[in-house]
């Protein structure tokens, strides 16, 4: 039973994966970052690094279908290494990277390396916003490494950041709801 519970929450980690890296392929062939706008050639970067991660991305995807867990990781660490140009920290490649490193948490656990796992998600959470669904997911993660782990006090932290920044979230998705209803009465 717990193996199917497991198997469960990696596949819907793969699922959130892979809706994440569709958004973000499609999104990122015409985003332009509203803060920073870059120079052609770091435009060129970014997409050049950003194509990279999507291609470790599909590989990684592949290769846990059939169950090639060392080989995923290989390619999802791939991913996280990949320096995008300054000025791109709100695109599509931090958020792609952020979520490698929730799937990177739960593989490693799976793997029986929950230091590893933490030392990740923490990495990740220190690149991530102060509220989103990535450090959302990030936090959960953590808080279930830490609960395999029997550190209760620290999964319940963990669990407690993450339902607060979903409480945020829910509260920021109503507002938007509220003003796009607003406008369209206009």
């Amino acid at each position: 039973m717990r193996n199917n519970a497991k198997k469960r929450r990696l596949w819907s980690l793969l699922i959130i994966f892979t809706l994440a890296a569709a958004v973000a392929s499609v999104s990122s062939t015409t985003a332009i970052s509203q803060k920073e706008k870059l120079s052609r050639e770091d435009e060129k970067k970014y997409q050049l690094a950003f194509d990279s991660a999507l291609a470790h991305y599909e590989k990684a995807n592949i290769l846990y279908k059939k169950e090639k867990v060392d080989e995923t990781i290989k390619e999802l660490e791939a991913i996280i290494d990949i320096e995008f140009p300054a000025g791109t920290g709100d695109r599509d490649g931090l958020r792609l990277q952020l979520d490698t490193r929730s799937f990177l948490g739960e593989l490693y656990l799976e793997k029986k390396q929950p230091d590893k796992a933490v030392k990740t998600l923490k990495a990740g959470l220190k690149q991530a916003p102060d509220i989103s669904q990535q450090t959302y997911q990030l936090y959960m993660t953590l808080g279930h490494v830490y609960k395999e782990m029997n550190k209760n006090d620290e999964a319940l932290a963990a669990f407690d950041k993450a339902q607060k920044i979903n409480d945020t979230l829910k509260k920021q998705k109503e507002a938007e709801e509220k003003a796009s209803g607003k406008k369209k009465d206009s």
